[in-house]
């Protein structure tokens, strides 16, 4: 994805208001989304076993850990000081956005089609671990070819603005048709294609499956559980197709429309890129708010780290009079040591392990 002249200043000055809703807005989305993300490698690192989709969600954590460690600190620093850009920023930290959606995206489309696959050839051989680890591989391979082009000709000018050296306009314009095919438009036709298929197989399994005994078989279970897997892909994907499309139309009506049309552009470049951001800290909170187990264990993972915080801190004040009462020494340090046998990664997971090894063990 390209990014806009938002971030460097390059689409002109911005009210003082503007600017302060900007910065909450990405000093959230980097708390949140780095927190959340977090988790959900904690969350996944802490299973006994883990299946394919859970390979996938680490992999979607990652992508979105490698924007927000990686680019969002410097946006959020441009908002504070006079600093624009550079040689490094533009040929680095600017570009980089382009790669990790590239690489989320693509993940995400992956995940569709094995879904698809699962679903429609249940008995045939899937992807193995080592296998998807490959595939990663290309993907981000393939992320960062998408994005070299704009690295190549990314330039800095005299006031710290990144812009775009093309060697003809309709070289820039080739560009943007093809990244907005390659990151969103092309991905969301295959994503749907998929979903068809796999709302098809769904269906109709049902309407065969009333002919059958009521008595839930193993097959029920399984295409109940790929229903569950198939709701939160479906809605990782909806976040993204709402979140990405302002930013790509933008930049369609930029390089392709006329004087009305890159006015128009302009209006939604204020924010586009805000939402853009914003994504990066929003697969955490779907699986929380659609996956009771994801949601049971952010919220023992949170409980136990403000515990070790408030047992470990050195004074305890409460209204006694005028006094205030100090924590003895041989408190404190029993606490320090409670805290530190208590391995955060040994913690215990509620209710039983999964047995399919499969995402998604129960929703709300």
């Amino acid at each position: 994805m390209n990014t806009s002249g938002n971030f460097n200043g390059s689409s002109g000055a911005v009210d003082e208001s503007a600017r302060q809703a900007t910065l909450g807005i990405f000093v959230l989305t980097f708390a949140f989304g780095s927190t959340g993300n977090l988790l959900v490698l904690l969350v996944v690192a802490k299973k006994h076993s883990r299946s394919i989709n859970d390979i996938f969600i680490v992999h979607l954590a990652i992508a979105d850990l490698s924007f927000i460690l990686l680019c969002l600190p410097v946006f959020i620093y441009m908002q504070v000081s006079n600093f624009r850009g550079s040689l490094a920023y533009c040929n680095i930290i600017w570009p980089m956005m382009t790669v990790s959606f590239c690489a989320g995206i693509f993940t995400v489309t992956l995940m569709a089609i094995h879904r698809c696959k699962v679903i429609l050839r249940p008995f045939e051989n899937t992807l193995q671990k080592r296998q998807l680890i490959v595939c990663f591989v290309v993907i981000w391979f393939l992320s960062f070819l998408v994005a070299l082009p704009l690295i190549i000709v990314a330039r800095v000018s005299p006031s710290g603005d990144c812009y775009e050296d093309w060697p003809t306009a309709d070289h820039k314009r080739v560009y943007t048709a093809v990244l907005a095919g390659l990151q969103y438009f092309v991905p969301l036709i295959i994503i749907a294609a998929a979903y068809v298929r796999i709302g098809g197989e769904l269906f109709f399994s049902k309407r065969r499956s009333s002919f059958t005994s009521p008595a839930k078989t193993t097959e029920d279970v399984r295409k109940q559980e790929n229903k569950k897997i198939a709701k939160i892909l479906l809605t990782i994907v909806l976040s993204f197709a709402i979140c990405m499309l302002p930013t790509h139309m933008a930049w369609i009506l930029i390089d392709f429309g006329g004087k009305t049309e890159k006015k128009a552009a302009l209006v939604i470049f204020k924010f586009s890129d805000v939402l853009a951001v914003f994504h990066s800290c929003l697969n955490p909170l779907i699986y929380g708010t659609v996956t009771r187990q994801f949601r049971e264990d952010y919220i023992r993972y949170l409980s136990f780290i403000l515990h070790c915080c408030k047992s470990t801190s050195l004074t305890t004040s409460y209204k006694n009079g005028s006094g205030v009462r100090i924590l003895k020494n041989a408190e404190r340090q029993e606490t320090r040591r409670n805290c530190t046998r208590t391995d955060l990664l040994e913690m215990d997971h509620l209710g039983p392990t999964q047995s399919t090894g499969l995402l998604i063990q129960q929703m709300v």
